[in-house]
């Protein structure tokens, strides 16, 4: 959003929602800060280095945790996840109504849309109902799969890769 404001872009106005969502208390203008594909693509060169470097060979934990930590691949995760959390609370607790959507649509908006819905609602949970999310909110969105993975752009990754972790967390609340 700064980025776009020093460019001379737009960014949301809580003002153009007032009339709205008079009933609900206005419009909430939320920045989740989630790196931009440039960034997640230099943290994934730089975790796939480290794999691709570990393979095969003894690998010594302190430097390992460490090269992985530099990689900032699982900070990505994590902030993709806060930022799933925080929309799954607003909708789940709150009954808010959002409006998902990063500078240009094609990333981190189904990114977050498809994690908040898979955190709120148990049929994205299971195998059918989260091959209805991807096709709801990648293909039919008409996200740039082949695109992105000739740029070497690992966004569907880094979703699949948050979906895992959900897993690991909570394995029970999934049917897959």
């Amino acid at each position: 959003a700064t980025g776009n404001a020093v460019m001379g872009k737009g960014t949301e106005n809580e003002l153009v929602y007032a009339d709205a969502c008079s009933r609900s208390g206005g419009a909430r203008v939320v920045h989740l800060d989630i790196a931009n594909i440039h960034a997640v693509r230099g943290s994934y060169l730089r975790l796939h280095e480290l794999l691709r470097s570990t393979a095969g060979g003894s690998k010594d934990d302190a430097s390992f945790l460490s090269s992985l930590h530099d990689s900032e691949w699982l900070a990505h995760v994590a902030s993709l996840l806060k930022g799933a959390s925080c929309a799954a609370h607003a909708v789940g607790a709150h009954g808010r109504s959002l409006l998902v959507h990063c500078s240009d649509g094609w990333d981190r908006t189904p990114q977050m849309a498809s994690l908040g819905q898979l955190l709120v609602d148990a049929y994205y949970r299971t195998v059918r109902g989260f091959l209805v999310l991807i096709h709801k909110e990648w293909a039919s969105f008409g996200h740039r799969f082949r695109l992105r993975r000739s740029l070497g752009q690992p966004i569907f990754l880094q979703f699949l890769d948050a979906v895992y972790q959900l897993i690991r967390q909570v394995p029970d609340a999934f049917a897959f």
